[in-house]
């Protein structure tokens, strides 16, 4: 796995800092984690400790499987002993999901994070929900025209990379004029459920949604998997 440093993180992305209480770490360190929304800048999401008695840090790779949870950057002898830091990556890997929420959401608020860690604790299943979509992925706006649904605009991503994603979403624009990643809710392919957003548009509009969804189910996630697939127009069906 590759670290790239190749800028300062604090300049190209917000962050937060949290006692490593909340992640039930009886550690005296904090753990910032950067809220990037993208791995543009940064292969992989990762995540930094600290104290406030010394100028020493580290960072720990969060990674896209358990076994990539490691350390990158720094030295942590200084801060805690390598007992600590077993415990402190232990807890990581069990949290990790709930830390990857925070890396791709900016807005994530600390009672949100909380509903995450408990839903852990309690044996349930936590999906890394990654807001802005329309910024992170390359895609094509799709016109009633094309999907034969009337008034309603449709994104469709080519995602290149969904490891951390469960299942592939599409855009629905609120907006009967164009698609307005401003005002538009997503729906996954899988379950045809809302997962992110609020509905505006009317009952029956979004049963037409489901419609093409269903009747192009297979070819979404053909182009959601294959950043290769190119043509879409040759491929998506109208209703």
């Amino acid at each position: 796995m590759k670290f790239k440093r190749t800028l300062k993180i604090s300049e190209t992305c917000s962050f937060s800092n949290y006692g490593l209480e909340m992640f039930n770490i009886n550690i005296d360190l904090n753990i910032r984690i950067y809220q990037a929304g993208n791995l543009n800048t940064f292969e992989n999401p990762f995540v930094e400790f600290y104290n406030m008695k010394s100028d020493d840090i580290f960072s720990v790779s969060i990674g896209r499987k358990e076994e990539d949870i490691k350390l990158i950057y720094g030295s942590f002898n200084s801060l805690i002993t390598k007992d600590e830091f077993q415990v402190l990556i232990n807890q990581i890997k069990k949290y990790r999901l709930a830390i990857l929420n925070v890396w791709f959401d900016p807005y994530i608020s600390s009672s949100r994070i909380q509903t995450l860690i408990k839903k852990i604790d309690d044996g349930k299943r936590v999906n890394v929900v990654k807001k802005d979509y329309n910024y992170l992925y390359d895609g094509t706006d799709f016109e009633p025209s094309e999907t034969g649904i009337k008034n309603i605009f449709i994104h469709v991503f080519t995602v290149y990379d969904c490891e951390l994603v469960d299942n592939p979403v599409i855009v629905v624009s609120n907006d009967y004029r164009k698609v307005n990643h401003n005002n538009r809710f997503l729906v996954d392919v899988i379950t045809q459920k809302i997962v992110d957003g609020k509905m505006k548009i009317k009952p029956e509009e979004f049963d037409e949604v489901v419609k093409w969804i269903k009747l192009n189910h297979d070819i979404l996630i053909q182009i959601w998997k294959n950043s290769e697939i190119f043509d879409f127009y040759n491929f998506l069906k109208k209703i």
